[in-house]
């Protein structure tokens, strides 16, 4: 978290998108976000290992 603080990185945690546009991103409500790079993703889920099960 630290680094992606330091790299001025913004995350919108459950946030339902509704259009990736080339300089920005718009959400649910019509907000648009600008970014220069979007990474989208969904349904993520911890690795049973990572999670420390086994």
């Amino acid at each position: 978290m630290r680094a992606i603080e330091r790299l001025g990185i913004t995350l919108k945690v459950g946030a339902p998108v509704t259009k990736v546009l080339p300089d920005s991103v718009e959400l649910e409500g019509g907000e648009l976000v600008h970014s220069d790079a979007c990474l989208w993703t969904t349904g993520v889920k911890v690795s049973p290992p990572a999670a420390g099960g086994r």
